[in-house]
């Protein structure tokens, strides 16, 4: 039974199938735009959906064991877990140096690169270029 706290999202298939049709013609057809900006609208309110689901599962698990740490089911598994650095150093920690481990980390700079490449017409010795994946992102246009 919903009450007046309970988020209902119903996910119609068919009108999703059909704004997926419509949204191919974007290139040769400008209306197929608005089809677009429907499942993004539609992808908005369930990830909301799964963003409230989220926060009642960490409430609920965490109320049944502060220690909670993960659940799993025949079809679903759920980790709760911390992510980021677990000490932040507010200034002193400096001065005692076996807190500190040093690391060095080495990149290409592609922009060298880049630079040389353009004058020598090749790249330096022992680099290869990536065939790097490209991909689609589509995002509303603000126009407020």
């Amino acid at each position: 039974m919903a009450t007046s706290g309970d988020m209902i999202v119903k996910v119609n298939s068919g009108e999703i199938l059909t704004l997926e049709k419509e949204g191919e013609g974007i290139i040769f057809n400008p209306k197929a735009e608005e089809a677009i900006l429907r499942l993004l609208d539609i992808k908005k309110e369930v990830d909301g959906a799964i963003d409230y689901l989220k926060g009642e599962i960490e409430r609920q698990a965490l109320e049944f064991n502060p220690n909670f740490t993960g659940l799993k089911g025949a079809k679903l598994k759920i980790n709760y877990s911390a992510s980021g650095a677990k000490y932040k150093d507010v200034g002193e920690v400096k001065l005692h140096k076996k807190f500190w481990t040093k690391k060095t980390v080495w990149s290409l700079d592609s922009k060298a690169i880049d630079e040389y490449k353009a004058k020598t017409y090749r790249l330096p010795k022992g680099v290869v270029e990536v065939r790097r994946k490209k991909t689609i992102r589509i995002s509303e246009v603000d126009n407020g």
